[in-house]
């Protein structure tokens, strides 16, 4: 533990706001806070935890400050010849993910790979947020194997090689590093 006293008072995210209106306190979310937690792999979830809020709070306050973009409607209504409507619903999708069409992905991924050859899945997934594109892990992979083909090791499951000790009971086999 340091004896040094900080030079700066704890930071600290968000805090209540009494405006005299019924209900409870709004919660002050900072858009400038708001957008640099956004960013990258941190969950709605993982922020309203820091704000002491819910993940629903957090959503609304990204739209509210134009910070991410609306998803498309749960369900859209047709009206049917006999008069009935019809509810047809839409595939959940993530407004904060990447654009990119599977041919940009790929030549991205072409681009980073000549650049980093050595990079694995976690840096190329880190170049590409760094990049601004925010892309599922499974298309990463995907386009990793379409570009440069099937993984030798960058993206393989490594195996721990344990080794195998026959001894004659428990607490026979002991460490030492030969200090004492």
């Amino acid at each position: 533990m340091s004896s040094d006293y900080p030079d700066l008072p704890p930071f600290e995210f968000g805090g209540l706001i009494h405006d005299g209106n019924p209900g409870p306190p709004r919660i002050d979310i900072r858009p400038e806070h708001l957008a640099s937690l956004s960013t990258g792999r941190t969950t709605h979830e993982q922020i309203a935890t820091i704000y002491g809020c819910s993940a629903r709070t957090i959503r609304r306050r990204l739209l509210e400050y134009n910070l991410s973009m609306p998803g498309p409607p749960v369900y859209t209504q047709e009206l049917q010849e006999d008069g009935t409507i019809r509810r047809i619903y839409s595939a959940g999708v993530s407004s904060d993910l990447s654009q990119l069409s599977d041919n940009e992905l790929d030549q991205l991924m072409l681009n980073i790979y000549e650049q980093f050859p050595s990079f694995g899945r976690r840096m190329i997934d880190g170049y590409l947020m760094r990049l601004g594109e925010r892309v599922p892990r499974r298309r990463i992979e995907e386009s990793y194997q379409r570009v440069i083909g099937p993984s030798t090791s960058t993206f393989a499951r490594r195996r721990i090689q344990r080794r195998v000790y026959s001894v004659p009971g428990p607490n026979s086999l002991w460490h030492h590093d030969g200090q004492h």
